[in-house]
């Protein structure tokens, strides 16, 4: 049980920040774009896909379900299932016209996003777990000295 409500609160945590991170970044590109409104079905699209992606996330990158799978494995699992839930939310609300460029550039763009995104995790996890050892060097050393 505690288990459960710990991953409701960290999904809870999780897809408000995604909502507010892409609310901002959809109210950026209507402006940039000239927009003066911004669309009600498009932000609920936005809201229920970010539910949806940080479920995912939480089921994928954590152990709760799937207990032994290496990094990069849960890093397809997640594209292969977050996939399909974005371009089904794109083809539902109508986010762009339904022709072949454009899904081309849709998913080229997702692409694009998910390696970036996943290039910044490595480089940050890498400079963590650098730190960490830094750290444990040095209490090692402090433990050898005593």
């Amino acid at each position: 049980m505690r288990g459960a409500m710990r991953f409701v609160m960290e999904w809870k945590t999780q897809a408000s920040l995604m909502f507010t991170g892409s609310a901002v970044l959809y109210l950026c590109v209507c402006l940039a774009l000239g927009e003066t409104a911004v669309e009600a079905a498009v932000l609920w699209s936005l809201l229920l896909l970010c539910a949806a992606g940080s479920l995912l996330q939480g089921l994928c990158f954590t152990e709760l379900v799937i207990k032994k799978l290496r990094y990069t494995g849960r890093l397809a699992l997640f594209c292969g299932l977050f996939l399909p839930v974005i371009a089904g939310t794109a083809w539902g609300v109508g986010w762009f016209p339904m022709d072949a460029g454009h899904w081309a550039v849709f998913l080229g763009i997702f692409l694009g996003i998910f390696l970036v995104m996943m290039a910044g995790y490595e480089i940050y996890f890498r400079a963590v777990g650098r730190r960490y050892d830094g750290i444990l060097g040095q209490y090692r050393r402090s433990k050898e000295g005593q």
